[in-house]
């Protein structure tokens, strides 16, 4: 994946997070807030008191932890586990369980076709690799027959060797990040955690 690609999908990210936490924050002042005076809690939304709330999905989520269940009276209290991100609060558990699940596959689409796109800049770099290698190796040859330009052509080759290393050091942090978010290996390594 090229690191322009990345610094965008990190940019766009921040971007909406910083706009949704602002949201969330002006909905927060606008809402009422409850009397201090009132002790019990009157639930009027729900039916069996409780709230399903759906977790921002991350790349080591899962069905089983993507929906908490917290009480509404909680829930305005704010008596809520710190540091979880909520995209959707539900009535019933089966609406949140099925967000949820689509929250997951839109994760995983967005993931693979990120991992796409890098296969074929992993691709790109090492055509281009073995374009520079091949320059190389011409380069070296003339210089062995023709001694007059042998110190162009070793120069030359020096500044191709500087931009060989540049891209092969690319193409193994690309490599490394691709195997890293590869969902295969994500899905071996939850399979040898369950065993």
């Amino acid at each position: 994946m090229a690191k322009p690609n990345l610094k965008n999908i990190i940019r766009e990210s921040i971007t909406d997070y910083l706009t949704e936490l602002n949201t969330e924050r002006e909905e927060i002042q606008e809402t009422p807030t409850l009397e201090e005076g009132a002790s019990e809690f009157e639930d009027k939304v729900t039916k069996d008191g409780n709230i399903y709330l759906v977790k921002k999905v991350t790349k080591d989520m899962s069905e089983g932890g993507i929906v908490e269940t917290v009480t509404l009276e909680e829930l305005l209290d704010g008596n809520m586990i710190g540091g979880t991100e909520y995209t959707g609060a539900y009535l019933a558990s089966n609406q949140a369980l099925a967000a949820g699940k689509k929250a997951l596959k839109d994760r995983d689409a967005k993931l693979k076709e990120n991992i796409e796109v890098g296969k074929s800049k992993v691709a790109e770099l090492e055509a281009k690799i073995e374009g520079l290698k091949k320059t190389i190796e011409d380069n070296s040859t003339r210089a062995v027959h023709d001694p007059q330009r042998r110190g162009e052509l070793t120069e030359t080759n020096d500044n191709l060797f500087a931009q060989l290393e540049k891209i092969e050091n690319a193409v193994e942090k690309l490599k490394g990040a691709l195997e890293k978010e590869s969902p295969k290996k994500a899905k071996k390594e939850k399979k040898e955690d369950e065993e």
